[in-house]
């Protein structure tokens, strides 16, 4: 359980970088201020019982899904009626099977690649590009010094780009 005290804190800590990420994924300004406001009123109760393992992550994807909720509520009050001659003249949106097949093809080489990575390293990638933890946060969790979980990013991203190079 998190007292008063430390919800403080933790919105210290995180209130002005939520709202950096969220601005930069939205245009207008207080369209920002109200998802972060959103986000924190939605998440306080989880934070608060002290279920949330990761307070950064889990506000990070509140916010994200808000945005997307935003997105689509946008998307369906913008709904344009068109005639059947004008659909003829807008663009197939699905990609085509030789692209799937190409990206498809280009993912089970970073796969490949990843699984090739020395173990830690591995780990190191996983958890700041999956799961977004910072270098101290992995430092942490890992027991290792940030330096550390930089190096072990250095060697993580020498092994993708090789890889990628190797068409």
């Amino acid at each position: 359980m998190v007292n008063d005290l430390e919800v403080e804190v933790l919105i210290e800590e995180h209130y002005l970088p939520l709202l950096a990420f969220v601005r930069g994924r939205l245009e207008l300004r207080h369209e920002a201020e109200d998802i972060v406001q959103e986000t924190w009123m939605r998440s306080m109760s989880a934070i608060a019982s002290g279920t949330v393992q990761n307070v950064r992550a889990y506000l990070h994807r509140v916010a994200r899904n808000l945005m997307t909720d935003q997105g689509r509520s946008r998307t369906q009050a913008n709904e344009i009626v068109m005639d059947d001659a004008a659909l003829h003249l807008i663009p197939d949106p699905r990609v085509h099977i030789e692209q799937q097949f190409l990206v498809r093809e280009e993912l089970h080489r970073i796969d490949a690649a990843i699984q090739a990575m020395p173990p830690r390293s591995r780990t190191v990638f996983l958890l700041a590009r999956v799961e977004q933890l910072s270098y101290a946060e992995i430092g942490r969790k890992l027991n290792i010094s940030r330096q550390t979980v930089y190096e072990h990013m250095m060697r993580a991203m020498l092994v993708l780009q090789t890889s990628l190079r190797e068409k």
